[in-house]
């Protein structure tokens, strides 16, 4: 959740309650659905996407040290320079 919450605050987004997930996505797929049968008339992009919530929603973990023996694997970032890099890519999304 932590993640989510760094990105979504990066957004523009004030966290204040939970709506469920479900009820959002299905509330974005209607407006996406909509927007899509209106881009012959006119052409609004909504602040979010079906694929944003997903990929929010989903906690990506990896074990660092099986990477590492498996595959070579050394990270480029620490963790707080990869989430400092993430919240400022985000960031600037939201215009």
């Amino acid at each position: 959740m932590e993640h989510s919450k760094l990105i979504l605050e990066a957004c523009g987004f004030r966290l204040g309650y939970r709506v469920p997930f479900h009820l959002v996505y299905c509330v974005v797929f209607v407006l996406e659905l909509l927007l899509t049968l209106l881009s012959p008339l006119v052409k609004i992009n909504l602040p979010t996407s079906i694929s944003m919530l997903n990929y929010i929603n989903h906690n990506y973990s990896y074990r660092r040290d099986r990477a590492a023996q498996e595959l070579d694997y050394h990270p480029l970032f620490t963790y707080q320079q990869a989430k400092d890099h993430s919240t400022q890519y985000y960031s600037k999304m939201k215009t």
